[in-house]
């Protein structure tokens, strides 16, 4: 999807793009894309009901690991210790931006971003927009390939290295270690054993996935979607600037006086009416873009 070529009568909007189908796709896997379109009232219903289930599931496991760390503050090490608290803060903030979709002002942002901001709109209004269009699509594909990979990284060694650390030291053969504990991408406070018992231990391992999956997911693509929104309003700006830059200038007439010949610039009717349009144009795009610049700083400062 990332690479995906698709032919200009295929791209009829910036949702046709391979990036952003993958950022969605990456979002809807957890229920947090803020655009879903449903087919049915049905469709919508068990989506809503996901992103609820992430949200219970998240503040189920916060309190879990909420409650080992209080429980067990004096037994464990500072190195276990500073691991948990991080894992903990991390899913108070997971769990802060799985709500991100029932905001308003978030689904507005969204919104206008794909229908208004995005270059895909600019494109075709001059040679400058479409250069600054190919540019930021280049960067916002590879940073989005960048992101996934980064992500994904992170999943697989945040569950392998205590798996790694756990085979290397005896503690999935028969003769464990006699006071050995199997160590965990999380600690979670339940009513078994899973330090010691292989059981236990295979039941956390599977949670720690689902964890680290989506605490991973909502801090990369909410940041990933974030830096795209930059990146578009970013080439807005150049645009902007270019064609201040290269507004039309008046022509130059040369007026007789009685006393001296007077150097004077006007336009002609014809030249006044297109830059009087050409300076609405310009005034319009710059409010859309300080006005967008607003609500995208309102609705994202807070997460």
């Amino acid at each position: 999807m990332f690479f995906e070529r698709n032919s200009h009568s295929e791209i009829t909007s910036p949702k046709d793009l391979g990036y952003i189908k993958q950022l969605a796709l990456s979002l809807n896997r957890i229920a947090s894309w803020p655009l879903i379109e449903f087919k049915n009232k049905k469709g919508k219903t068990f989506y809503v009901k996901r992103n609820i289930a992430f949200i219970l599931v998240e503040a189920l496991l916060l309190s879990l690991q909420a409650t080992y760390v209080r429980n067990n503050k004096d037994k464990l090490s500072f190195f276990k210790m500073g691991h948990t608290y991080i894992t903990l803060a991390m899913t108070v903030i997971c769990l802060q931006r799985l709500t991100m979709p029932w905001m308003k002002k978030y689904r507005e942002v969204a919104r206008e971003f794909l229908d208004k901001i995005h270059l895909y709109h600019q494109k075709d209004k001059s040679e400058y927009a479409v250069k600054i269009y190919t540019q930021v699509e280049k960067i916002c594909v590879i940073f989005t390939i960048f992101i996934h990979y980064q992500m994904y990284s992170g999943i697989l060694l945040f569950n392998i290295t205590p798996w790694y650390k756990n085979l290397k030291a005896g503690m999935f053969s028969s003769n464990k270690p006699s006071n050995g504990t199997f160590e965990h991408a999380c600690y979670l406070e339940l009513p078994f054993d899973y330090l010691t018992d292989l059981t236990g231990y295979i039941f956390v391992f599977l949670i720690g996935w689902f964890e680290t999956y989506t605490v991973a997911s909502t801090f990369c693509m909410c940041d990933l979607f974030l830096s795209l929104i930059v990146f578009h309003i970013w080439g807005n700006l150049k645009i902007l600037k270019h064609n201040l830059d290269h507004f039309p200038m008046p022509n130059k007439i040369m007026e007789k006086t009685n006393v001296e010949t007077v150097e004077r610039f006007w336009y002609t009717e014809e030249e006044s009416k297109y830059v009087s349009k050409r300076i609405k144009e310009l005034v319009n795009h710059h409010r859309l873009i300080m006005d967008f610049m607003a609500k995208t700083s309102d609705t994202f400062s807070f997460f």
